[in-house]
């Protein structure tokens, strides 16, 4: 089976679960609606007690008091408000979280067959829908075996249930398969081709995680970055390897020098000199004086901290052409977008839709066609505990369990090595006392600490290409 198999006839109506995830959701009613099979009627099963209280025994109506708190770990109401945005749907289907098995069987018939069919139990003669797509990637295992009694106790082989694995982009296709009367069970197949969307954006995932990000960006898997071959040249330069018994290198010594903790009178000047300098140095030996170089520069030194934005750069265009090589060994594209320098934002409050509040930065953020999206944070100097934790619960808040972060340092494989081991015991001989001396390492040590106590992962800057193959190497298979 394939996905234009799942689609092939139009479905009644789409049923999905509420989750942090929407993009889960969202992704097959887009799929749909692109094979030209849109689906009208969809159904959200929920949590949020407030719609139905009606529906609430006496007994259990303050069960759940985090319902109405204000500080809620399952949001499910604003969830809803977020898809909604995207999505038309028809209804929400609450369903409280003491309901038996039985009590959730009996809200599906209530929903999904006509009223009259249901007081006379002739549930073949008067469906209210004859097909539906049941979407479970979001739900719990007491809804999940609510609704597949459902489709076998009244032998609904128009049915299919879809579930979505993220970590490797298959669809798996459940469907009834019925023999006689008291022989029916749910067949599972796995879809051959891989589930995406190809017009996804990073602004829309973003968006059903309730932020927004208020400018234009540029997709960089669609457009070049502006001096590609400079940029080329400097990442030659910068990740040789030190040449045993000789000096470092120098480029890279330099512009990590540049972003010391500390200097002399702790001048900024300090740090634009030094970044400027380096780069003038590569370029004089590669260009001769030629070529339009100063305007690279400028472009960097007008911040404080310019090996940091350099540095950003270097990653974007490195992940681009990891990209072009994975792109390369697979009969499709896989990644949506790559975006650099986002401004993140979200409402001031649930009441609030109109004023923004600025969350942060996202250095550079790469989107998969099936809604991954991995947030790389550029540290060219100190990063605290504090601001690693937070990116860490940013990047699972945009990106719900398809968020991840990493943490790119400007030290190559084998150096980040040797600082964990100078973490570690603090006598390693393999790192070089003038360096640490020179507290050259100091801030990038930071770094690493933090990024370790926060639990991100670490790319060099030498590796990022390796490492993300590494982790879509699946898609080979």
């Amino acid at each position: 089976m394939k996905i234009k198999d799942l689609f092939k006839e139009k479905y009644d109506a789409y049923v999905i679960f509420s989750t942090l995830n929407q993009v889960v959701n969202y992704l097959p009613y887009r799929i749909a609606e692109k094979q030209e099979k849109k689906i009208e009627n969809v159904y959200n099963i929920t949590y949020d007690s407030s719609c139905e209280k009606k529906d609430t025994p006496k007994s259990s109506e303050n069960s759940f008091p985090e319902n109405d708190s204000t500080f809620k770990r399952f949001d499910n109401k604003r969830w809803d408000e977020l898809l909604k945005d995207k999505i038309e749907i028809e209804k929400n289907i609450c369903i409280e979280k003491n309901y038996d098995q039985q009590r959730i069987f009996n809200k599906l018939e209530e929903n999904f067959f006509d009223k009259d069919s249901c007081s006379e139990r002739k549930y073949k003669e008067k469906k209210k829908f004859q097909s539906i797509l049941w979407n479970i990637t979001g739900g719990q295992r007491t809804l999940i075996f609510s609704i597949i009694e459902f489709i076998k106790q009244n032998n609904r082989t128009c049915d299919r249930i879809i579930y979505l694995e993220g970590n490797t982009s298959k669809l798996v296709v459940g469907y009834l398969q019925s023999d006689s009367e008291n022989n029916k069970k749910i067949v599972y197949e796995a879809v051959e081709d891989k589930y995406m969307l190809d017009e996804l954006k990073i602004s829309e995932v973003f968006e059903l995680a309730g932020f927004k990000i208020q400018r234009d960006y540029i997709n960089y898997l669609k457009k070049e970055l502006d001096s590609e071959d400079i940029l080329e040249l400097i990442l030659k330069e910068y990740t040789k390897a030190d040449k045993e018994g000789k000096e470092h290198n120098k480029l890279r010594w330099n512009l990590v020098n540049s972003n010391k903790k500390k200097y002399k009178d702790d001048k900024v000047q300090n740090r634009v000199e030094i970044f400027k300098d380096a780069l003038i140095d590569l370029f004089e030996e590669k260009y001769k004086g030629k070529g339009n170089t100063n305007k690279f520069i400028r472009k960097f030194t007008k911040n404080t901290l310019p090996f940091g934005y350099l540095l950003e750069e270097l990653t974007t265009y490195v992940l681009k052409k990891a990209v072009e090589s994975i792109n390369k060994g697979n009969n499709e594209e896989f990644f949506a977008e790559l975006a650099h320098n986002l401004k993140l934002y979200r409402y001031q409050s649930d009441y609030d839709k109109k004023s923004l509040r600025e969350l942060g930065e996202f250095d550079v953020v790469l989107l998969t066609k099936n809604g991954q999206v991995i947030i790389f944070e550029c540290k060219s100097g100190i990063m605290k505990s504090d601001n690693a934790k937070a990116r860490h619960y940013t990047a699972y808040a945009t990106g719900g369990v398809y968020g991840k972060p990493i943490l790119i340092t400007p030290l190559l494989s084998d150096e980040v090595t040797k600082v964990y081991n100078f973490i570690k015991d603090n006598e390693d001989k393999d790192v070089s006392e003038k360096t640490l001396k020179d507290g050259i390492y100091d801030a990038i040590i930071e770094a690493l600490k933090a990024a370790a106590r926060a639990n991100i992962e670490v790319w060099s800057i030498d590796e990022i290409e390796e490492k993300l193959k590494d982790l879509y190497k699946w898609l080979n298979k």
